[in-house]
């Protein structure tokens, strides 16, 4: 299994932190301590956050995740060859869901509004975590 940059950081913090263990032995190595520990809860918190940094672009495109060209092309797109032509065109994705929260609903469930559909859902299923559909949603904002 390949470590991710913050976890080698985090684990290589963890390391660290035994001083926290011993009381410190002068106010310089106390400073340490406590700048160490900074340090610690800043990454430990930028790891919980990241999954909201997703780029909704990788998702749409991941055959484990979204994979949405495989049945929606993709407007005026070289680089990203739609697969198939299951599901509707993107290109007017604006004007069929104005509001952003209903986009992400049907991301999650189309089949609580359209009951016939053949897409899967996506957060209902937990095929896709909360902050991976807002990020596709984001994604298909820019489009």
């Amino acid at each position: 299994m390949t470590r991710t940059h913050s976890e080698i950081s985090i684990s290589s913090l963890f390391v660290n932190m035994r001083h926290l263990i011993r009381p410190p032995r002068s106010a310089a190595n106390a400073r340490y301590v406590i700048g160490t520990a900074l340090i610690f809860a800043a990454l430990a918190s930028s790891a919980r956050a990241q999954p909201a940094a997703i780029d909704g672009r990788e998702l749409f495109l991941d055959p484990r995740k979204g994979n949405c060209h495989a049945c929606h092309p993709i407007p005026n797109s070289k680089t990203i060859p739609g697969a198939a032509r299951v599901g509707p065109d993107l290109a007017a994705i604006k004007d069929r869901y104005r509001d952003r929260d209903r986009l992400r609903a049907a991301i999650w469930d189309l089949s609580l509004t359209l009951p016939n559909t053949v897409m899967p859902p996506y957060g209902k299923h937990r095929i896709l975590i909360e902050g991976e559909i807002d990020a596709i949603v984001r994604y298909l904002e820019t489009l």
